[in-house]
């Protein structure tokens, strides 16, 4: 009897250590798209710095539309 007992402690033990792995790499996988999420944050805020020091003197429309394609794409990405 405790020989179909321990087969089943194997089996359900194993069932968790995948679960665990599994549950690890999507924890891997969040902390990663945080970490980019964060990055995006920050270059998005240097932009926006870096566009309102631009406005202070004459700017061609190009580099507004540059400015703005980078903050949609910026937008999509996030």
């Amino acid at each position: 009897m405790a020989f179909r007992f321990e087969t089943l402690l194997k089996l359900r033990k194993n069932k968790e250590d995948l679960m665990q792995r599994d549950f690890a790499q999507a924890n891997r996988h969040l902390l990663v798209q945080h970490d980019r999420l964060r990055f995006m944050t920050d270059i998005e805020s240097k932009s926006k710095r870096e566009i309102d020091v631009r406005m202070a003197e004459p700017v061609s429309s190009s580099t507004l539309i540059l400015y703005d394609n980078f903050f949609n794409g910026l937008q999509t990405q996030e």
